[in-house]
């Protein structure tokens, strides 16, 4: 029964992630061709099940996508909420959804008319983009910019983003953008008072295709009012111009623009038209009519009539003046909000940096547990290999027996004379004790082996009594070691005496003040260089050894 749960939650979760995975993807589909088919895209999204999006990050792209798709197909919707999932969980590690997020965050408030905040987001998004590669993203950036910078009457502001604008939009491939900036751009150098640069623009515009003829009848407005305003003026082409836009493209006149029409009109002396359009629309009275009755009436000479008109016209400009002082203050704040974004940044990056830190300090103790351990390992590897050698210095010294039976009478008769000679100690030690001396036996046989002891460890002659004892009853072996192996140490050859003599290695390790660990090393490694050398003796070297 529990094997049988555990597979049916297993199924459940695999069925489950492979359903969030097919959504990913085609959530992915849909950003692909978002831009190029934003019908078709919003279409696919409104199919989706948003009961599916059973992830933050689900959530989060569809709302995106959907955002996108909503303003792609000129729906302006002034809920936040739509696009509120995205902002919650995108950041800076998703630099481009990241930007696209708070653009369109920046869209739905200033379709609700929060230019302020829409500026703010806008910003953000702009303080990141340096970070993208999305060209079009960057261009869309500093053109809607451009734009609220341009209906606050900030010019010059309009002019720096909007030739940003036309400059990020020439790197894509996107031609109506491109075209469609290029219109904007030329505004703002009209309202720079760069007229030549506007009219040179203009032209370029009005040679290429047309890709929206709204818009396109509405920058032929913008640039009839400036031919009829500018200095010196052009009203012929003004009006050619106007009359363009408004029978060639269907283009609907603003107030302004009727005005200014009437105004070219008077220019060439068609007073009855002119007269014409003031009165059918009288009853406006905007800054921007009063000035251009103003100059119509001042043209004519009337100027006890123009005058209220100036006046009227200028307390308007002051409207627009304190208008444009709301938008510095805008801009500080701007700039202000824009701090304040970059130091949460920072806050971000620091905790980032605490968090780096505290893995490496994590990474840096798991180091040294794994260096310990392979220490330890290491430990344990060299007494193996020490056993090993041990083992196999046994197994040449029985292979040696079995293979020369002639050396192994010599050793047995070494043995012999060895033996007896340890019998011979025994029997001096058992005189010493049955003496009749009155000294105590056992003090007696405690000195003398004393001195045997002292004699051996004591010695500071070159070759040492252990080693004339060795060489004495061992057929100079130790003459010969000395020949073969010349770098040997004193100390080398002493240990190796004391080995041949019998002496374990806790006993060793007192005659010659080393550790028992020390005495082990030392001879496993003068026994390694014999093993691993060329001379002809060496078997037989070992065998004393083993």
């Amino acid at each position: 029964m529990k094997g049988i749960t555990t597979l049916l939650i297993t199924a459940a979760i695999t069925l489950l992630c492979a359903c969030t995975s097919q959504m990913a993807k085609k959530l992915d589909q849909i950003e692909s061709f978002i831009r190029q088919h934003p019908d078709s895209a919003l279409a696919q999204l409104r199919s989706i099940d948003t009961n599916s999006l059973d992830t933050k990050a689900l959530k989060a792209h569809y709302a995106l996508l959907y955002a996108t798709a909503l303003d792609k197909n000129y729906i302006d919707t002034t809920d936040v909420a739509v696009i509120q999932p995205a902002v919650d969980f995108y950041d800076e590690g998703d630099i481009d959804h990241y930007i696209q997020t708070y653009y369109y965050l920046g869209r739905i408030q200033q379709n609700a008319g929060n230019n302020t905040e829409a500026m703010l987001s806008y910003t953000t998004a702009l303080d990141y983009s340096t970070k993208s590669e999305d060209y079009l993203l960057k261009g869309m950036l500093h053109s809607i910019i451009a734009y609220i910078y341009s209906s606050g009457y900030n010019s010059e502001q309009a002019l720096y983003h909007g030739e940003k604008a036309y400059f990020y939009f020439l790197k894509t491939t996107n031609s109506r953008d491109q075209w469609l900036q290029l219109g904007a751009l030329a505004n703002y150098y009209g309202k720079n008072r760069d007229i030549t640069t506007s009219d040179s623009l203009y032209k370029t515009y009005m040679s290429m295709a047309v890709l929206d003829t709204n818009i396109y009848a509405n920058s032929l407005f913008q640039y009839a009012k400036m031919l009829a305003s500018r200095k010196p003026t052009s009203p012929e082409k003004s009006i050619e111009i106007f009359n363009l836009a408004k029978n060639e493209y269907n283009g609907k006149p603003r107030i302004e623009d009727y005005y200014s029409y009437a105004y070219a009109l008077e220019q060439i002396n068609k007073t009855s038209e002119a007269d014409y359009i003031l009165n059918k629309f009288q009853k406006f009275n905007t800054a921007s009519t009063n000035y251009y009755k103003y100059r119509i009436l001042r043209r004519r000479g009337n100027l006890s009539e123009a005058l209220p008109y100036l006046e009227a016209s200028v307390t308007r400009q002051d409207s627009i003046i304190i208008s444009n002082l709301h938008q510095s203050l805008e801009f500080v704040q701007k700039a202000y909000f824009s701090q304040k974004a970059q130091f949460e940044t920072k806050k971000r990056e620091v905790a980032k940096t605490r968090m780096w830190l505290i893995l490496t300090i994590i990474t840096m103790l798991i180091c040294v547990i794994l260096a310990m351990w392979y220490r330890t390992r290491q430990n344990l590897l060299d007494k193996l290999e020490r056993i090993n050698s041990l083992k196999e210095d046994a197994e040449n010294q029985l292979s040696l027996l079995n293979d020369n039976e002639d050396k192994e009478n010599i050793i047995r008769k070494d043995y012999l004379s060895k033996y007896k000679s340890h019998y011979q100690l025994l029997n001096n030690l058992c005189a010493t004790y049955l003496s009749p001396a009155r000294v105590d036996p056992k003090e007696k046989i405690f000195r003398e082996v004393e001195n045997i002891l002292k004699d051996i460890a004591e010695d500071k002659e070159q070759p040492s009594k252990a080693e004339v004892i060795v060489n004495k009853e061992q057929d100079n072996v130790l003459l010969r070691l000395r020949e073969d192996f010349p770098s040997f140490s004193e100390s080398d050859f002493k240990l190796i005496a004391l080995s041949i003599m019998g002496f374990e290695a806790k006993t060793i390790s007192l005659l010659m003040n080393y550790t028992v660990k020390t005495v082990y090393g030392k001879r496993d490694r003068i026994k390694r260089r014999i093993a691993s050398s060329k001379v002809r003796a060496k078997q037989e070297y070992l065998s004393f050894l083993s």
